[in-house]
């Protein structure tokens, strides 16, 4: 496998090649029938794996112009879309402050930590938090001076549903 493959990535931090999840799909046994999920199933787990890792809720990437902050890592929501309650993430993000590198932010803040998706893992995080975004209220599209983002959380309740849904921009 090399570098650019869209499969994965070599991560300079552990020498190994690391599998772009949100491009994957699944199955089970010797079944040919595969099931994909909506990138941003994967980037709320990504995110809380991170946060009981590291141990901080405040992370930037090295080639996304973002900040972001999981403010909360268990809410559950309703809409007229999905009646019953889904569990989800609330996540803030914006853009670094005068277009500061990684390094400057982390040097000013000791509790952002640096996390590592490929350049095109980090672009489709970008469009996930837009597009979450922008399915929110305008009452609810920003705190502060943060835009907020929610993130399903995926539990093994919701797979049922998730089985026969497709996602074309996967």
């Amino acid at each position: 496998m090399t570098c650019d493959t869209a499969l994965g990535h070599r991560d300079p931090q552990t020498e190994g090649i690391r599998l772009q999840k949100p491009y994957l799909a699944l199955s089970q046994g010797e079944s040919r029938i595969t099931r994909s999920y909506d990138p941003a199933h994967w980037f709320s787990c990504y995110l809380n794996q991170a946060i009981e890792t590291l141990g901080v809720r405040k992370f930037v990437f090295p080639t996304l112009p973002y900040e972001i902050w999981v403010f909360s890592t268990n809410l559950a929501y309703a809409s007229l879309e999905h009646p019953e309650p889904k569990q989800a993430m609330k996540v803030l993000f914006r853009k670094r402050q005068g277009d500061q590198d990684v390094e400057t932010l982390r040097a000013a803040n000791l509790l952002i930590e640096t996390l590592t998706l490929s350049p095109m893992s980090e672009k489709l995080l970008s469009q996930v938090l837009q597009r979450e975004n922008f399915k929110l209220p305008m009452s609810l599209k920003s705190f502060m001076d943060w835009d907020v983002a929610v993130l399903p959380v995926l539990y093994k309740a919701d797979v049922k549903a998730l089985e026969t849904a497709t996602y074309p921009w996967l």
